[in-house]
């Protein structure tokens, strides 16, 4: 009976260092990482606005819009800008919108901006499409309510800048990071372009000189940006 009794004891011993062993040596698990999938290029660059009639007014920007994206006049919408300077109109495809304005004078390039009512691509997927940029701005904004991150692309060959902005204040961008609009104007050089992307900034004032000098060769690597004060 002792003897049984030793046994036993010992059958009970073994057992519990057996269940024991996958507690010190668990299985490795493999856990799904959430990805975004890719975007297709033409979803992130319309190729289409690269024969915009950018130095264009009126009747002729209708015309085009209606012609290439197939809307019709009353889902045109827009009208006289706010200080009467110029002109603007907006219109639907799916879930991008397009925002175009243009100076009543047409002096200037017009400006056609692209964005995404929901989802939208990332930085990554415009490096992918468009390649390395010649040039990018990155620059801190004082808003009201937080110092907001900006980050533009800048590819003045084909007229085009990516913006993507933060709405905090942060010491670099990633690439998983979405695009905020897109801006189409007539392509030329750096200093020609700042009065293009942004109407109403004049040549040689504060303004566009803090633009000029903000501009910078992009370094190969997003992570290697360096983000100024002011823009």
């Amino acid at each position: 009976m002792r003897h049984l009794r030793h046994s036993s004891l010992m059958l009970l011993v073994a057992m519990l260092l057996t269940s024991c062993v996958p507690l010190s040596t668990p299985p490795q698990t493999v856990l799904p990482v959430a990805t975004q999938p890719q975007w297709d290029c033409p979803e992130v660059i319309d190729a289409r606005l690269a024969t915009f009639p950018f130095g264009g007014i009126g009747d002729a920007v209708t015309t085009w819009i209606q012609d290439q994206y197939g809307v019709t006049v009353t889902e045109i919408k827009g009208g006289l800008s706010a200080n009467g300077t110029g002109y603007y109109q907006y219109w639907w495809v799916g879930q991008q919108r397009y925002d175009v304005t243009w100076r009543i004078d047409a002096k200037e390039s017009a400006v056609v901006r692209v964005r995404w009512e929901s989802h939208a691509p990332t930085l990554a997927d415009t490096l992918r499409c468009l390649g390395d940029p010649p040039l990018y701005r990155s620059h801190y904004a004082l808003n009201p309510e937080a110092i907001w991150t900006y980050l533009d692309l800048w590819y003045p060959e084909r007229g085009i800048m990516v913006t993507a902005f933060v709405t905090h204040k942060t010491s670099g961008m990633t690439t998983d990071q979405v695009v905020a609009y897109v801006s189409y104007v007539r392509p030329g050089q750096p200093e020609d372009l700042i009065p293009r992307f942004f109407l109403g900034v004049v040549p040689g004032e504060d303004r566009y000189v803090e633009i000029l000098q903000g501009l910078k060769p992009w370094p190969g690597d997003i992570t290697k940006i360096t983000i100024d004060e002011r823009g």
